[in-house]
């Protein structure tokens, strides 16, 4: 009958399953409450490593947006002259514009 009380616990109330655990002095229990410890711990580092990889991402995005927005560009431009259908180029050092 415990094992069955034990089993149907955690369907019912999760309070009522913690406490009957903590009651219990058996190996099964420790085992039982050493796993629960285990996996809350991993889901919290899965979280937290999932959160930090969000954070950074989120965090780098818009200062590589100003980094490319302050590339400081070459105010002339010369065409291959070779290339075709291309115009002819420009003289160097015109300024666009």
């Amino acid at each position: 009958m415990g094992d069955v009380l034990l089993t149907l616990a955690p369907l019912r109330d999760a309070s009522t399953f913690l406490a009957l655990m903590l009651a219990g002095q058996t190996f099964t229990t420790t085992l039982v409450l050493l796993g629960a410890t285990t996996l809350a711990a991993v889901a919290l580092a899965l979280v937290a490593r999932s959160a930090r990889a969000v954070v950074v991402d989120v965090a780098s995005a818009p200062a590589g947006r100003r980094r490319h927005a302050l590339t400081v560009r070459p105010p002339v431009t010369q065409s291959d002259p070779d290339a075709p259908g291309r115009p002819r180029p420009r003289a160097p050092g015109l300024l666009l514009g």
